[in-house]
This record gives C-alpha cells, sequence and structure tokens, in this order.
C-alpha cells in the first residue's frame, strides 16, 4: 500500500519526482511534462542519423511548436505563482 498523503514538513523537499514517461504524466495530468517528454521523444529521433530526410522538416516545426507551447504554460503558471494569496488580516474601515 502506498503511503498516505501528508503535508510537506518546514525543511523538508517533496518526495514527488518528474514523470519519466508520457503516460505518466498523462496519468497525472500534467501538461507541461507531457509536452517536455513529448519534446525529448522528437529531439532524440532528429538525432538519430537513421531518421529518414522526409521525416526531419515536419518533426523540426513540431520540436518548435512544443517549446513554445512549453514556454507559454511555464510562464502562465510562473504568473500564477506570483498571485500567491495574501493572508487574512482585521481590516478596519474607519481607519481609512
Amino acid at each position: 500500500m502506498a503511503n498516505p498523503l501528508r503535508a510537506v514538513k518546514d525543511g523538508e523537499t517533496s518526495a514527488r519526482r518528474n514523470p519519466v514517461t508520457i503516460e505518466e504524466a498523462a496519468e497525472r495530468d500534467d501538461d507541461v511534462w507531457q509536452l517536455k517528454l513529448a519534446r525529448r521523444v522528437i529531439a532524440r529521433k532528429l538525432d538519430d542519423p537513421n531518421c529518414p530526410a522526409r521525416d526531419m522538416a515536419s518533426l523540426s516545426i513540431r520540436l518548435m511548436q512544443l517549446s513554445k507551447e512549453i514556454s507559454v504554460l511555464e510562464a502562465r503558471a510562473k504568473e500564477e505563482g506570483e498571485r500567491a494569496p495574501v493572508s487574512d488580516e482585521t481590516f478596519d474601515a474607519e481607519a481609512i
């Protein structure tokens, strides 16, 4: 049986590792890692000396598209992270 989920303690890092297969990323519903892993697969095919010349152009284009999609998703995640919730404090409207 897997360990139950719990909050990470101060000074402790998460034991969760990045997915290593596209299927694992899909199961986790992790779009960024799905794209990164797909990009890696395409990069390996492009580096393969036996990659057919007819495939090079379409693979290169898709590689660039994936890189742009990853950049957009990472920028969006960073922006959302910068909008961290603010702790609630008492508010005195008369003090304004």
